[in-house]
């Protein structure tokens, strides 16, 4: 299932950016470091423009950030 970004409270989905961004971005070495502020930015405008998506899980009770490409057909 996956939930709509305006759903989320702001604090919310700022948290959830800023996870995404350690995560995904995490060991990048100097010369193709953003600041997260930067990274946050870009992926909100990812999100906005439906390139990523926010996935909610039932069964792990649990929301992420993921790549809507990447998800396998059911």
């Amino acid at each position: 299932m996956f939930i709509p970004w305006e759903k989320l409270p702001e604090d919310t989905l700022h948290n959830m950016i800023d996870s995404y961004c350690t995560q995904v971005h995490g060991l990048c070495s100097d010369d193709d470091f953003d600041s997260l502020e930067s990274r946050h930015k870009q992926v909100m405008q990812a999100i906005k423009n439906g390139k990523l998506v926010i996935r909610w899980s039932e069964a792990e009770e649990s929301a992420w950030i993921v790549n809507p490409d990447m998800l396998e057909d059911p």
